[in-house]
Parts: C-alpha cells; structure tokens; sequence
C-alpha cells in the first residue's frame, strides 16, 4: 500500500496537487512533497501569496499528520509537504490490511485536500 495517493488531488479553486517526492525524516516521519499547479491564476497569487509570513510553519490538527506550504532551497515556487509519523502509518495500513480495505494509500487524497484548505483558513487567506 502507498503512503500518499499519487494521483492529482484538487486543493479547491486554488490549485492542484502532484506527489513529487517522498523523504523520510529522522524523526520517523514520512513526508510527501506535492508541486502545486494553479487552477485559477489570480486566485492562486492572491492566496498562496498571502502566506508569505506563513510560509514553513507547521498545521497539525492532530498529532500524527501536518502540512506545511514551504518554498524549496532549489526552486522558486511553493510546494505542499505532508507529514505522517511513521509508526502511526504502519498502524493505519495494518488496519487497512485487517479490514481488507481498498484503500490505495494509508494517507488519502481527500485528506491531503482538507488539510492543505485548513492550511489556507488557518493562515487567514
């Protein structure tokens, strides 16, 4: 079972989102990183523009899965990282596994989608 869906996931009228790349962090955590594309180009300036001071900082509503809007050290856009600790994964798709789920990945795409929105809400843009 896949960590991240890697089919693109619709952050509302703002953008869309493509799993890039996995890394994996010394503190167990698993993270995706998503290239945003932009649905709607004056929406998406004005939004994701407005997280400037935002930028880097970690929205978790639970402890075991965050996002973050970060602008890579390689690259001049931004990009959309989405953390799950590691144990918690293998727990999920154990769970996944013992209930013959038909789940494609242990984080979905719809949850990759609410929690970049709560972002934006978080962030007040």
């Amino acid at each position: 079972m896949k960590v991240f869906p890697t089919d693109p996931i619709s952050i509302g009228a703002v953008a869309g989102a493509q799993l890039r790349a996995i890394r994996v962090l010394p503190d167990h955590q698993v993270v995706g990183c998503f290239d945003l594309s932009p649905h709607d180009v004056e929406e998406y300036l004005d939004r994701i523009g407005g997280l400037r001071n935002r930028l880097g900082y970690r929205y978790a509503p639970t402890s075991e899965v965050w996002v973050s809007f970060v602008v890579p050290e390689d690259r001049d856009d931004v990009e959309l990282l989405v953390g799950i600790d590691r144990r918690f994964a293998e727990a999920v798709e154990r769970a996944h596994r013992d209930l013959h789920s038909k789940a494609s990945s242990i984080v979905s795409g719809l949850t990759v989608r609410t929690l970049a929105l709560g972002y934006l809400d978080w962030a007040g843009v």
